[in-house]
């Protein structure tokens, strides 16, 4: 894309941006090719579940070779191949993350704080911003226990998560990027640099023994701001715009609340476990990474349906559509178009793709669903769970800048 015109950069960035909100048109997408006999190959796109966990599991025939060019603050886990240096360091770093027990007990007390907060915005300005003004500071007081309790201040650090923010979203669709884009994320990796330079004296005791020089270890726990931050945070804005397009799940779930104990039942294991499938059925319907990007450096092959025929792909890029798998009809009980928290796959772990899948999955998963039962539980008990949220009338329910939801103001 480098040396395309700017016109088609721009145009590029924008249309491959626009693509990961719109779960429907990639869903129809993966029904045309899972629905052809040839196409998968043909169109170098996995669609399938079978298609997508085979490529996501061999790194060596399906590269993450083009991440390089977009991790622009250094290595990280993500983009390290396959073997035992990575596995190695991926179990240094899962390490190093709160239990998902943690997170929870973390984000549930912090959570009345941002709940009043957010009250008093709508009283007084009639709306709240659901990304800064509460999934933001929620996400980060999660995040921050990986480093420890003297690392970083407690109250949300703005400049600090924007420039994550930026330098994650490159992370996305950073190969598209245009000019501008790439210079913005730059500038942020120099405020990320600068700012755990300071802090590294701070952090818990077990990062000492995570990377062989101090370099590294600060390269990693970057990696963990830039990439579990922004991808959290957005998370929660798409699990909320989708759940306001379903009123009357919305009105149920408020209920249900109410019968299991009020706003403060988010603490309690029954309301956590009942807010978990529904944390999982509406990123299913709105996955952050709905579609990724692979390179196959060489000819390879891959199980393109249920019935084992395998497929042929050149060399080139290649296209992983994991909302694909996670609507695939042969891959669950229920009808894949329904919305359905109990849903049963008939293999479980395809329950989580929106995590990845095999060697290379999230080593984050449990604790963001964590962090996003509480967000929901949190945004249900806003009001008393009386009236629900809304888009505002008059102005955009939402504001994009590439791939991320930057602003999502609502109103009760």
């Amino acid at each position: 894309m480098a040396d395309a015109p700017v016109w088609m950069q721009t145009l590029s960035y924008r249309l491959v941006s626009a693509a990961f909100h719109q779960p429907r048109l990639l869903r129809l997408l993966a029904t045309v090719v899972r629905n052809s006999k040839k196409r998968s190959s043909t169109a170098r796109i996995a669609a399938n579940v079978e298609a997508v966990r085979d490529v996501l599991a061999r790194e060596a025939s399906f590269s993450h070779g083009y991440y390089p060019s977009v991790m622009i603050d250094g290595a990280f886990l993500i983009g390290q191949r396959s073997g035992q240096a990575h596995a190695s360091k991926r179990a240094c770093l899962h390490a190093l993350l709160p239990t998902p027990q943690e997170v929870a007990q973390a984000t549930v007390k912090v959570l009345p704080k941002l709940r009043d907060a957010a009250q008093q915005r709508v009283d007084s300005r009639n709306t709240f911003d659901l990304i800064e003004d509460y999934m933001a500071p929620l996400v980060w007081q999660a995040i921050r226990l990986a480093y420890g309790a003297g690392a970083f201040c407690a109250t949300l650090d703005r400049e600090l998560l924007l420039a994550a923010r930026w330098v994650g979203a490159q992370l996305m669709i950073g190969s598209f990027a245009t000019a501008d884009v790439l210079q913005r994320a730059l500038r942020s990796a120099a405020v990320l640099d600068a700012k755990f330079g300071r802090e590294r004296p701070n952090f818990k005791a077990g990062w000492a023994s995570c990377g062989s020089s101090e370099s590294e270890r600060i390269r990693d726990a970057i990696g963990l701001m830039w990439v579990g931050h922004p991808a959290t945070t957005q998370a929660g804005a798409l699990i909320v715009q989708e759940l306001l397009t379903r009123p009357a799940e919305y009105k149920r779930l408020r209920q249900e609340m109410q019968k299991a104990g009020g706003p403060n039942a988010i603490g309690t294991a029954h309301w956590r476990a009942a807010l978990r499938n529904h944390v999982l059925e509406l990123l299913r319907f709105r996955p952050p990474f709905p579609l990724l990007g692979r390179l196959v450096p060489r000819q390879a092959a891959f199980v393109r349906d249920h019935n084992g025929r395998i497929g042929e792909v050149l060399p080139g890029r290649m296209s992983v559509l994991t909302i694909g798998a996670l609507f695939d009809p042969a891959a669950q009980r229920e009808d894949p178009d329904a919305y359905v928290p109990c849903r049963h796959f008939y293999c479980n772990d395809d329950r989580y793709l929106m995590f990845g899948a095999g060697p290379r999955d999230c080593i984050a998963r449990e604790q963001v669903i964590e962090i996003l039962i509480t967000a929901l539980g949190g945004l249900l008990a806003i009001d008393g769970g009386q009236r629900p949220l809304r888009a505002p009338r008059w102005k955009s329910p939402r504001a994009y800048d590439g791939p991320l939801i930057v602003a999502m103001p609502l109103r009760i």
